[in-house]
């Protein structure tokens, strides 16, 4: 309406197409995100520094008080979901199901204080 009698006034029957395509540009950015994002969920990819580290400073010190050789971490994350494999080397032969069950529940609640929907799976490994 204000450019109808200016010297632009040719321009206005395509102000809305021209804001169209400039809001477009500007906010394309979002969308390409959530899709490279979600394309590396259904691809299993590793994720983000930002999820994985919490993780791994909580978990890999507790390798001394579990008496294991070594502790491994992985993480998937699906949606809002984390799935975490722990795997642990015990320094003895033999571990009693008690202690395993222990350590295992043990390891579960330190995940969950890490993010609350964590499903966690410990295996038991020799690394040789």
């Amino acid at each position: 309406m204000l450019l109808k009698g200016t010297a632009l006034g040719w321009i206005d029957r395509y102000i809305d197409q021209i804001l169209v395509i400039i809001l477009s540009f500007l906010f394309i950015k979002d969308p390409l995100v959530l899709i490279k994002s979600g394309v590396k969920e259904l691809l299993l990819a590793a994720p983000q520094e930002q999820y994985v580290k919490p993780f791994k400073e909580k978990l890999l010190p507790l390798k001394d008080r579990l008496n294991a050789r070594a502790l491994a971490v992985e993480i998937i994350k699906t949606g809002r979901r984390l799935w975490l494999t722990v795997r642990l080397d015990p320094m003895d032969d033999q571990i009693s199901i008690d202690d395993f069950m222990q350590v295992k529940a043990r390891l579960r609640q330190l995940a969950r204080e890490v993010y609350e929907n964590t499903d966690t799976e410990v295996i038991l490994e020799r690394n040789s």
